[in-house]
């Protein structure tokens, strides 16, 4: 085939299919206060606060004004969530684990501590649909809770 005839195919497929996909992908919660980085196969939804990953998988990035004192921020969530499991905490993170209501399902909730400059702590709830949840997606979920940051 001609170089020039192999060129103009390229260009008509990049033209049709879009450019190449980065290797990862940056999403922002609803109003832009926060965002966190997606790995390879992880993909927003339509809802751009929204993603979907490998084997049923989904992240939900999303915001809450701070009281102000992240001790009793941590406090509330625990209130709200008085079986779950602390799988985190300390000055920047707080981590917990839902206990699932139905079989075969999992649930991580990341919260970062607010900055000085940033009223709302970001935080994300992690989701995976499979029986043993902790074991197969565990890792994947911090590791894209670690990028987890203010967008403004």
């Amino acid at each position: 085939m001609p170089a020039r005839t192999a060129a103009g195919i390229a260009i008509a497929i990049s033209l049709f299919v879009g450019p190449p996909l980065a290797a990862q992908t940056l999403m922002t919660d609803k109003d832009g206060s926060c965002k966190m980085t997606l790995p390879v196969g992880w993909r927003p939804t339509f809802a751009r606060y929204v993603a979907k990953g490998p084997e049923h998988s989904t992240a939900t990035l999303a915001n809450t004004l701070t009281s102000g004192d992240w001790r009793r921020d941590k406090e509330v969530m625990t209130e709200n969530y008085p079986s779950a499991r602390i799988v985190e905490d300390d000055a920047n993170l707080f981590v917990i684990e839902v206990p699932s209501t139905s079989e075969g399902n999992y649930q991580l909730l990341v919260f970062n501590a607010p900055t000085p400059t940033h009223r709302v702590y970001c935080w994300a709830s992690f989701d995976a649909t499979a029986n043993d949840g902790h074991a197969r997606h565990f890792d994947t979920f911090m590791r894209i809770a670690s990028t987890i940051a203010p967008a403004k």
